[in-house]
C-alpha cells in the first residue's frame, strides 16, 4: 500500500472522490499533520502554506498520477 493509498483509506475516500478539490485538500491536510508529527514518509515532504492551507507539490503530483492511472478526471473548480 502506498502512502497515498493509506491516506485515502484512513480518510475513507475512493479514487472518484478525488475529483473534488475539497477532498484533495483533505488529503493534503492529513499528510501535513503526519508530516508535523514526523511520521515517515510524510516527514520528507515540503508543505508550504497556501490560501487553503498546507500543500505539498510532491503529494499533488502523486494524487494526479493516481487519478490519471484510474481514469478519474478532476471537476471544474468554480471558486
Amino acid at each position: 500500500m502506498t502512502p497515498l493509498e493509506f491516506l485515502l483509506k484512513v480518510l475513507d475516500l475512493k479514487p472518484e472522490d478525488l475529483k473534488k478539490l475539497e477532498n484533495r485538500l483533505r488529503v493534503h491536510k492529513a499528510a501535513y499533520l503526519l508530516h508535523y508529527l514526523g511520521v515517515e514518509p510524510f516527514s520528507k515532504d515540503d508543505f508550504p502554506i497556501y490560501i487553503r492551507g498546507p500543500f505539498s507539490p510532491e503529494l499533488d503530483r502523486a494524487i494526479r498520477r493516481y487519478m490519471k492511472n484510474r481514469g478519474v478526471e478532476e471537476e471544474e473548480w468554480s471558486g
